[in-house]
């Protein structure tokens, strides 16, 4: 039994080291990752109410300051060509090309990566956009005031 215990501890020892069929010793497992602040050229503080992705751009919504852009994962931010009427961001979503954003004064859109935004066409009864998403060929729009409304595309 002494003999067993001999040989089970440096085994023991290699697996807890992550010592794999190569025969190399690779250490304890990394760190786990950890949260960094990628908030440059963000107004204020940085303040946002609202992300979405499409592609490989990032759209960050402000409450006052409107849209802002990023193409570079975050690092840098920079504010779009054209603002929506209303800079309140509150909601923002993506479905496909098309980029939409929610304020206080309904949606606007952008079918450019969010350089430059419109009012949509129309518009949800409730004007106060809370929350948007898109599923297939579906707009939703959550209200404050007069729940869920749908636009089909």
């Amino acid at each position: 039994m002494r003999r067993f215990a001999v040989n089970l501890i440096p085994l023991l020892i290699a697996g807890l080291m992550g010592c794999g069929k190569s025969g190399t010793v690779t250490g304890p497992p990394a760190a786990p990752a950890q949260w960094s602040r990628v908030s440059s050229g963000l107004p204020g503080t940085g303040y946002c109410s609202a992300l979405t992705a499409s592609g490989t751009t990032l759209l960050a919504g402000t409450p006052g300051f409107g849209v802002f852009r990023s193409t570079d994962g975050g690092l840098t931010w920079t504010a779009v060509t054209t603002q929506p009427t209303n800079l309140d961001i509150v909601s923002l979503a993506a479905s496909g090309t098309t980029l939409l954003a929610g304020t206080d004064a309904g949606v606007s859109r952008s079918t450019d990566g969010g350089l430059t935004w419109t009012a949509a066409m129309t518009q949800p009864t409730s004007l106060i956009v809370t929350s948007l998403t898109a599923n297939g060929t579906a707009l939703f729009a959550g209200t404050s005031t007069s729940g869920i409304w749908r636009y089909l595309l």
